[in-house]
């Protein structure tokens, strides 16, 4: 219609498909350690772009860019520094966005809360507005679509929702809790008869 308006720029990205490792070891580390600090950089130059214009910037990583292949606090390098600075590779991202639409793909209330417990509790310590990515398509697996759980429906997936974000509630965060993002929309119309 005429009234659209562009509200910003999301960055989908899986720079574990171009240059990641999988092992712990001081290659792989250095290998993430260069992959995350390359996508910092450039978001950070997104944002300086855009800057002045309104836009908002959001990012959509998978959620383990805080919790795994050696991106913790204690091991994570920003570039420019020689050491850890105590903060991980998912922090460093969130201070660049605007938005942080976390690819959070699980199927239950408690796993939804517990795998996006660090990115939502940032978001209410920094200000920053944290999105949790749900996943509804078919083909993607028992643990991670609510298409392939036991209970394929729109009750249980509300019902996890509402679970999720009880617990968010009862820990205080809600401030860094921007919503729940559907992955496959056409999907979810379907099981929720929209």
């Amino acid at each position: 219609g005429t009234n659209a308006k562009l509200l910003g720029l999301q960055y989908d990205v899986e720079p574990y498909l171009h240059s990641w490792s999988s092992t712990n070891d001081a290659a792989g580390i250095a290998t993430n350690t260069r992959t995350i600090n390359g996508l910092i950089d450039m978001l950070a130059q997104a944002k300086t772009t855009i800057s002045g214009s309104g836009l908002m910037l959001d990012l959509a990583p998978p959620r383990w860019y805080d919790t795994q292949f050696a991106l913790v606090p204690n091991v994570f390098i920003r570039r420019g520094f020689t050491t850890p600075q105590n903060k991980s590779a998912m922090k460093y991202l969130m201070d660049v966005v605007d938005i942080y639409t976390v690819q959070d793909y699980v199927v239950t209330g408690p796993t939804i809360y517990a795998d996006g417990l660090g990115e939502v509790t940032y978001g209410n310590q920094t200000g920053k507005k944290v999105r949790i990515g749900v996943e509804v398509g078919a083909g993607y697996g028992n643990g991670t679509s609510f298409a392939d759980s036991p209970n394929p429906t729109c009750a249980n997936l509300n019902a996890q929702l509402a679970d999720a974000f009880s617990r968010f509630s009862s820990a205080g965060v809600t401030g860094g809790f921007d919503g729940f993002a559907i992955e496959y929309y056409p999907t979810w119309k379907i099981m929720c008869n929209y």
